[in-house]
């Protein structure tokens, strides 16, 4: 009988320490930079054949986000997607696993050149392309984000061909119109360089989600609106002040 309940004390300890292992485990697949990992950048084979396609691709692969090549309907575009680990840990302490999933992440970036923004901004159909992208690459994106490649230069190159007013409307309907911002680079490794940002932020997303979540939850027990007055001269008042102030505290008890 003694046996058996030492041999039950040994199992619950083993159990304990496996889910103890699974809960760290699950915790750094969403840290940086081990998040990257489970995130792939689809970038369409428009921007491969860029002289900044190749730059974004070593790019993304120095920081271990997946690449994923594809022809999609609206050319120039890069859009994301997350893979999840579907595993759960039973009673028993054994993991569970299933088949991982993907779910597409809701940002979209689109990468046109100088030449190609000119021509949608004099046919009057730029905010119709964006709107276009947006509709054919993520039903329903949080943020787009417009990179012209070129632009600058081109402006100051042809000044007096260059309407600089009609150009900044175009632009500002986009932000209003079609929650979609703009930036404006002249060099492949500008454009590489962003594009890793954003993929880095979209990476870590749920981890600073997390953080978030967390630090607020401190503050409101922080924030507690419990009063214990205190005497100077009484240890015991203090005592019981000093007490209440730490079990405000996450994971803190009297113990």
């Amino acid at each position: 009988m003694d046996n058996n309940a030492k041999i039950t004390q040994k199992e619950l300890k083993r159990i304990e320490v496996q889910k103890r292992k699974f809960q760290l485990e699950q915790e750094r697949v969403i840290k940086p930079p081990e998040c990257n990992k489970f995130l792939t950048a689809i970038i369409d084979n428009k921007i491969c054949c860029e002289a900044f396609g190749s730059k974004i691709e070593s790019k993304l692969q120095s920081m271990s986000i997946n690449v994923e090549k594809s022809r999609v309907a609206t050319p120039g575009t890069i859009t994301w997607k997350r893979k999840f680990n579907q595993k759960i840990i039973g009673d028993d302490g054994n993991v569970i696993n299933f088949d991982d999933i993907e779910e597409d992440e809701p940002y979209l970036m689109i990468i046109i050149d100088i030449k190609e923004f000119l021509q949608a901004m004099n046919e009057k159909r730029l905010m119709e392309k964006v709107q276009a992208a947006q509709e054919m690459c993520n039903k329903n994106p949080s943020s787009t984000t417009l990179i012209i490649y070129g632009l600058k230069a081109h402006c100051r190159k042809h000044k007096k061909a260059t309407n600089a007013q009609e150009t900044e409307m175009h632009l500002t309907q986009l932000q209003l119109l079609a929650n979609c911002s703009h930036r404006l680079f002249e060099t492949p490794d500008e454009v590489a360089l962003t594009v890793a940002q954003i993929s880095k932020a979209i990476a870590e997303e749920p981890y600073k989600i997390k953080l978030k979540q967390k630090s607020d939850q401190e503050k409101l027990y922080l924030s507690n609106d419990v009063k214990v007055s205190a005497k100077e001269d009484d240890p015991a008042s203090l005592a019981r002040l000093w007490q209440t102030q730490l079990i405000c505290l996450p994971l803190v008890t009297f113990e």
